[in-house]
């Protein structure tokens, strides 16, 4: 009888261990964050593609490389761009005000999200390895920076 006792105390107590936690307000889940999409292009339109010491600085940053896939450095079609998808579109410091002003113009380009959303932006500063090597960590913090503006 006495162990009848103790196993229905240990029931009620487990009982309502349940029901306080249901009745507790739950915290909202995260929301979770999605690394922007980023494509590097020169006016040659070369991406900066998969194992590029600017694919580290943009993943440190936050980011993907949408070129991620291409090899190396690779020259790529219009098709390709519109396929890749970016969210944003850094180009190097090569780039004339002009050239990207047609760039970022032309119809053929209007349906990607980086156009849409007005998240194009000229690098200022080199992608050459050593430029990259010294200063990663500002080039980082720059891009970082440039992922997160509205």
């Amino acid at each position: 009888m006495r162990y009848l006792l103790m196993i229905m105390t240990v029931m009620l107590l487990l009982l309502s261990a349940c029901q306080n936690e249901e009745n507790e307000p739950q915290s909202p889940s995260p929301t979770p964050t999605v690394s922007p999409r980023v494509l590097v292009l020169t006016p040659e339109q070369y991406a900066h593609g998969g194992g590029t010491l600017i694919e580290q600085v943009i993943e440190a940053a936050g980011g993907v490389n949408a070129a991620h896939d291409l090899n190396d450095f690779a020259q790529i079609a219009d098709f390709q761009i519109l396929d890749l998808n970016p969210d944003i579109i850094l180009f190097s410091s090569t780039w004339t005000q002009d050239q990207i002003d047609t760039w970022v113009t032309a119809d053929v380009y209007a349906s990607l999200p980086a156009i849409q959303n007005h998240h194009v932006y000229q690098l200022d500063f080199s992608l050459a390895d050593n430029d990259l090597t010294q200063n990663f960590d500002k080039r980082v913090a720059t891009l970082s920076e440039l992922f997160n503006r509205p």
